[in-house]
């Protein structure tokens, strides 16, 4: 399971904080989406995050953030 709140982005990249639990958002990652590319900044405290599902949840999003469209809060729960 991964949780992201939104919080920047840029013509090119999104910026969300994350974690596995709605308790423990301390995470942070910037996703191209121009050039399908992700970026860990930070790693959540409490809990780790299979990379796999935080790539997925982006990706999942990557249309509409290349549309312009930005979601406050995105999840995968697998």
């Amino acid at each position: 399971m991964v949780y992201c709140d939104y919080i920047e982005n840029t013509k090119k990249t999104v910026t969300y904080s994350y974690g596995q639990t709605i308790d423990d958002m301390t995470g942070e990652v910037e996703y191209n989406f121009e050039n399908d590319e992700l970026k860990i900044k930070k790693s959540p405290v409490k809990y780790k995050v299979i990379s796999r599902h935080l790539e997925s949840v982006l990706k999942k999003h990557r249309r509409e953030f290349i549309n312009g469209e930005f979601k406050k809060k995105i999840a995968y729960e697998a």
